[in-house]
């Protein structure tokens, strides 16, 4: 089971392709089990907000492709993570092909400006509810991957949106959590278990999961404490779930149950190593950068001591170009890998700290 993130642009957008242990080498995304989520696609033009005199936002470097009809990879999933611009790009949303129907996952406010478009079919465009622990079953969306063969187990992915405070004037600091478990991958007894009735009231083996926090903000790290204790943590889960079909450009819901042991261990951290801040009545800190990085190593640590993250990958880093009388008071600080890989080994994290070029792939585990 591998996951391999490509980063698209110099900003936030990244492919991500989950595979389980066997694939076949020629057509990997025919393989039952793979799965292909593009995060946040923005390509070319500028993003603004509200008015390019307010705030206006250019790359000054060239992306990987500039269309997402150049992708060759099969998109199984698109997900935008907030309703900023830079986020959810209108001009680079629509350069997909409307003969591809890729179902959309985003944020209430984002899935209302994507449908004023009028460019994708409503049925493709699914709001995230906000996650809420209490309402775990509610507020998490499950896709069910299909199975190897009629005798072993399916894979899912999981889905949930960790939005921001209420005391957030921008509104940029969520995250989007993902984990990802490739069909087949149970162990013996599970199998025993599922010719007869199961017994959720035992511990189950083991399932291992990928797991992915996508916040290139940053977001206070207490809110990561209810999804931590409900997806990661060990604990066994059993409920009815939401499921999208990922064969079909239509929302589905449906009950399942399941009965699976997570392990304490986040796999990948999107979050940028640069930082900036603007002035209280602008907002406040924009982009946590490093600093907000390593408040998050800190505060898994408390939650459990043997809690671990394995790499963190740098967004929102790359050279861009800003205008608008809104960037007039931005203050920046850049923190290189090796500066921020420093910090997390003096802190004994064992966390491995990247950035990608444009079009780079690196691969876990």
């Amino acid at each position: 089971m591998s996951l391999s993130i490509q980063q698209l642009n110099s900003d936030c957008t990244f492919l991500f392709a989950f595979s389980p242990t066997v694939t076949t080498s020629d057509h990997p995304d025919h393989f039952a089990g793979t799965f292909n989520i593009l995060m946040d696609p923005w390509l070319a033009g500028h993003a603004s907000v509200l008015h390019p005199s307010f705030h206006f936002t250019k790359h000054t470097g060239k992306p990987h492709i500039t269309s997402l009809a150049e992708l060759k990879q099969k998109l199984d999933l698109i997900i935008i993570s907030q309703d900023k611009p830079d986020h959810c790009h209108r001009e680079t949303l629509c350069t997909l092909p409307k003969n591809q129907h890729v179902n959309i996952l985003t944020t209430p406010a984002a899935a209302r400006k994507i449908k004023s478009w009028n460019y994708f079919a409503e049925d493709l465009v699914h709001a995230i509810p906000a996650y809420d622990a209490r309402r775990d079953e509610e507020s998490t969306i499950r896709i069910k991957l299909p199975a190897h063969t009629p005798s072993s187990a399916e894979g899912e992915i999981t889905i949930t949106h960790l939005p921001p405070t209420r005391l957030d004037l921008t509104k940029v600091h969520n995250g989007i959590a993902i984990t990802y478990r490739a069909p087949g991958s149970v162990f013996p007894n599970l199998q025993q278990q599922s010719e007869s009735k199961p017994d959720h009231s035992q511990p189950q083996a083991t399932t291992p999961t990928l797991s992915i926090l996508f916040t290139p903000h940053g977001l206070p790290p207490t809110t990561l404490h209810p999804w931590l204790t409900t997806h990661l943590l060990p604990r066994i889960t059993t409920s009815a779930n939401n499921d999208i079909n990922p064969t079909s450009p239509s929302t589905t819901i449906k009950d399942s149950n399941s009965a699976i042991k997570q392990i304490a261990t986040l796999s990948l951290l999107i979050h940028s190593l640069s930082h900036d801040r603007n002035p209280a009545c602008l907002g406040g800190t924009v982009v946590h950068g490093a600093p907000g990085g390593l408040a998050i190593l800190h505060s898994l640590r408390s939650m459990q001591p043997s809690f671990s993250v394995d790499n963190w990958i740098g967004a929102h880093d790359g050279p861009v170009e800003r205008g608008g009388w809104s960037t007039w008071w931005l203050k920046s600080r850049s923190y290189g890998v090796q500066e921020t890989q420093t910090w997390v080994d003096e802190e004994g994290f064992g966390t491995k700290v990247a950035a990608l070029g444009v079009g780079e792939v690196a691969r876990v585990p």
